[in-house]
Formats: C-alpha cells, structure tokens, sequence
C-alpha cells in the first residue's frame, strides 16, 4: 500500500486492493447478513474509507488526473470518506451496503479498464 505520497497508479492499485477486500468480506452476503454482521459491516466500511482516502489523495496530489476521469467520482468516493470518518456514531448502513454492492465495483471496474488502456 501505498497511502502516503504515492504515484497515481499506486494509489489506483491501492483502490483496487481495498475494492478487493470489500468483495471477499462481503461477497456472497446478502443485505440482511450484512445488517446482522458487525464485523462485516466495520471491515467492509473501513475499506470503502480507505478507498475514499486513496481517491482524496489523487485529487490533492494529482488533480489533473482526477480532472481528465470524473468518470471515477474521486470527490465521490472522498466524501464517503468523510461520512464514514466523521460520522461513525450515526453511519447509514444501508448506505454502505449499496455502496459495496454498486459503487465499489463500479468503481474498480472504471479503473481495471483505465489501467488496461494504458
């Protein structure tokens, strides 16, 4: 990993990584699983915060990177981020289940096929 001051492909890989993470711990769950497991909901929402944290880094540090692929919705994922860092005491679960469900993997979609393309 590559949190601190790292290129935008590290960062990029970092996303992935924790996408990754968020399919293993909660792959084959379903919503009601997911509601019911504490230990699922904190891990998988510890990785979309370190997913937000790597995608606040590329649009600090690289933002003319961040400016030519919106498509990614860095500020997005950065925001979630926040919600998830700031907001403990009152997270929205529900929130954070689709976001592993849809954003998550759309997400490391988006980036897979940049990286293929480059």
């Amino acid at each position: 990993m590559s949190m601190q001051n790292g290129s935008v492909q590290e960062l990029l890989q970092d996303i992935l990584d924790f996408a990754d993470r968020v399919e293993r711990f909660s792959g084959s769950a379903t919503k009601k699983d997911f509601l019911n497991d504490e230990m699922m909901r904190w891990a998988v929402a510890k990785c979309i915060e370190a997913i937000g944290e790597a995608a606040g880094r590329i649009v600090s540090q690289h933002s003319q990177f961040a400016e030519a692929h919106q498509e990614l919705e860095l500020i997005e994922a950065y925001r979630m981020r926040n919600r998830l860092s700031h907001g403990y005491g009152s997270i929205n679960w529900l929130l954070v289940w689709r976001t592993a469900c849809d954003d998550v993997p759309a997400l490391a979609s988006r980036i897979r096929k940049l990286l293929d393309d480059t």
